[in-house]
C-alpha cells in the first residue's frame, strides 16, 4: 500500500473516505500525465496530512510552480483541458465508482501582478447516483474538490509522494512546507508586506506545531528553513525578524480559526495558547542573523 492509499484507507468517516478517493484520483491523474507532472509541485494541508499525518481535514489540493504566470499564460487552456482529460481517465483506472469533471477554472487576482493562482473546481459524483451525475455533467455539482495552483513560488527542498505504478509526484519537503506556512502566518502582521485582510492562519499554527512535535529539525535543517523563510518573505516584500511573531495581531488573528479546527481534525485539538507558544518559541530560537534580531 503506497502513501496515498494508506491515507485514503485511514479514515472511517464515509464522507471523508469519498473525498480522499477523489484526491487520490486527482493526484493519480497528475502523476500519470507526462506534461502535468513536471509542472506541478504539491504543497499545503493535504500534503501535510498525507506525508506527515497531521490528521487535519481540508478541502483544497494546493500546488505551486516556480514559473511566473506570464510563462504559463499561453498554455493555460491546454493545461486545463489536459488536466480534465487526465482526471476522467484516472477515475476509471482507480475503480472507486466515482466520476469526476472540472466544473470551472478562474485565475485570481488576474493577469497583472506577480503571484497569481489558478483556481480549478472539480466536481464528483457516485456513478450510481443518477441525479448527482446529471448535476456533474451540467457543471453544477454540489460535491467538489478545489485545486489551487500558484505561480512564482520559491521551492526549496523537494519530497515525493509514491502513487504506485507511475513516476512519483513532486511535493514540498518539510523545510519548504514549514517556511511557506511561517510566511503566511507572519503576513498577518500590520507591517509593510503584511496582508491584514487576508485569511486567518490558525490552521498553520496547528500544522507547524504537529510537524515540530513529530518531526523535529536538526540545527542544520533549522538554518536551511530560516533561509527559505527569509527568501519567501522577501519575494512578498515582507521583512521578517525574530520578534515579528510576537506581534499581538498575529496571535489574535490565528485564535478563532484555530479553535474552529476541532471539527476538522482527528483526535483532540491541543489548546491554542500551548500550540502558538511552542511555534513562537521555535521561531525565536532559530539562528537569526544579527540585523534581524
Amino acid at each position: 500500500m503506497n502513501e496515498i492509499e494508506a491515507w485514503v484507507a485511514a479514515t472511517k468517516i464515509p464522507e471523508q473516505a469519498t473525498f480522499r478517493r477523489v484526491v487520490h484520483i486527482v493526484l493519480h491523474a497528475i502523476a500519470s500525465h507526462h506534461d502535468l507532472r513536471p509542472q506541478m509541485v504539491m504543497k499545503g494541508g493535504i500534503l501535510a496530512a498525507v506525508l506527515y499525518h497531521t490528521g487535519r481535514f481540508t478541502r483544497d489540493i494546493d500546488f505551486s510552480s516556480p514559473k511566473h504566470y506570464r510563462e504559463f499564460q499561453e498554455g493555460q487552456e491546454s493545461f486545463v483541458r489536459n488536466l480534465g482529460d487526465a482526471i476522467a481517465i484516472a477515475a476509471e483506472e482507480l475503480s472507486y465508482g466515482l466520476a469526476c469533471r472540472i466544473q470551472r477554472s478562474e485565475l485570481r487576482p488576474g493577469v497583472e501582478g506577480n503571484f497569481q493562482t489558478l483556481h480549478i473546481r472539480v466536481g464528483y459524483a457516485a456513478k450510481s447516483n443518477v441525479g448527482a451525475m446529471k448535476r456533474l455533467a451540467a457543471r453544477v455539482s454540489a460535491q467538489i474538490v478545489d485545486i489551487d495552483y500558484s505561480f512564482n513560488e520559491l521551492v526549496g527542498d523537494i519530497s515525493t509522494i509514491d502513487l504506485g505504478g507511475h513516476e512519483p509526484l513532486e511535493a514540498y519537503g518539510q523545510l519548504t512546507l514549514m517556511a511557506e506556512k511561517f510566511r503566511a502566518l507572519l503576513q498577518q502582521a500590520d507591517v509593510p508586506g503584511g496582508r491584514a485582510r487576508g485569511s486567518n492562519r490558525g490552521q498553520d499554527i496547528f500544522d507547524i506545531h504537529t510537524l515540530l512535535v513529530r518531526y523535529p529539525l536538526s540545527i542544520h535543517q533549522q538554518d536551511h528553513m530560516l533561509q527559505l523563510l527569509i527568501e519567501k518573505s522577501a519575494s512578498r516584500n515582507l521583512e521578517v525578524s525574530r520578534d515579528l511573531i510576537r506581534r499581538p495581531e498575529i496571535r489574535e488573528r490565528c485564535r478563532d480559526r484555530y479553535e474552529a479546527l476541532q471539527d476538522e481534525i482527528e483526535g483532540d485539538l491541543p489548546p491554542f495558547d500551548q500550540s502558538f507558544d511552542t511555534v513562537a518559541a521555535f521561531y525565536e530560537q532559530l539562528p537569526w542573523p544579527k540585523h534581524r534580531q
